[in-house]
């Protein structure tokens, strides 16, 4: 299965701390970059609540540099 996804998205705004850190495991074990935000696929939309790490930005940067 792993060969069909690029990443997990670890931070959203309907996870908690604990959820969000367990996907983060889950990432890093199987090398998978790591994403977060927040979107408009819920009622009530709440956009923009989620802080995402810098670290996400920065593994980015480096996947797509390669």
């Amino acid at each position: 299965m792993l060969e069909y996804i690029n990443g997990v998205e670890c931070w959203h705004s309907l996870q908690d701390e604990t959820t969000s850190a367990l996907y983060l495991k889950y990432a890093i074990q199987n090398h998978l970059l790591f994403t977060g935000g927040s979107d408009c696929h819920q009622r009530p939309v709440i956009m923009g609540t989620v802080s995402v790490p810098q670290i996400v930005a920065e593994q980015l940067n480096t996947y797509f540099k390669e």
